[in-house]
């Protein structure tokens, strides 16, 4: 269960904010349906700011921040009494040419594995070669935990070739390939190739 509001000041700006019924008594969250008390609690909120600019074309900048009111185990033993983080995300169109971004976020890093994550991509706004190819690029970097206590040894890198081609007006087909360096922050885990084909249909 929970309840959001959006709220639009202006053309170009949005700010929303929700809360949401989260774990309570070790169950998972919602599954007491409408009797959910809120007893913990996950409360997020963002500012959005778009803009459409004659050069380049449709942007935006939003920022982001929750909050948890959970108990977590910490990585040194003991408990903590809530979790929290923050979020950037940047979003701009280069002259009808490439949609790009950029994300930034963090959060606590005595309970949380991922302490700080960093992310762009770019994807051809357009299809190529005769309208069928639409090919993008990715990379995020988790900043893994550096307490002891969590046992990890490296952060975790990975680099993605992304396609949509389309083989008729119906159908497409998404091909990904991942190449992940230091998977789960374990040097002694092998460099891991990832492969993914995902298809739609439109009926």
């Amino acid at each position: 269960m929970s309840l959001n509001a959006f709220v639009r000041p202006a053309k170009d700006w949005e700010l929303s904010v929700g809360i949401y019924n989260a774990q309570d008594g070790g169950t998972v969250s919602g599954r007491r349906g409408l009797s959910a008390d809120f007893d913990e609690a996950f409360f997020i909120g963002q500012v959005d700011r778009t803009w459409e600019a004659e050069d380049l074309g449709h942007g935006r900048l939003a920022f982001g921040a929750w909050h948890h009111t959970g108990n977590f185990a910490r990585f040194d033993g003991g408990m903590e009494g809530h979790a929290a983080g923050a979020y950037l995300v940047f979003e701009q169109s280069v002259a009808g040419l490439l949609d790009g971004f950029v994300q930034l976020g963090t959060s606590d890093n005595d309970v949380s594995v991922v302490r700080r994550h960093f992310a762009a991509g770019v994807l051809s706004a357009e299809p190529l070669l005769g309208e069928t190819w639409r090919p993008g690029l990715y990379a995020t970097l988790a900043e893994l935990s550096d307490d002891p206590g969590a046992g990890l040894g490296a952060d975790e890198l990975a680099l993605e070739i992304v396609n949509e081609i389309a083989l008729t007006p119906n159908i497409r087909v998404k091909p990904d390939l991942q190449f992940i360096v230091d998977p789960g922050g374990n040097r002694g885990i092998d460099n891991a190739w990832v492969a993914t084909l995902r298809v739609e249909v439109t009926l």
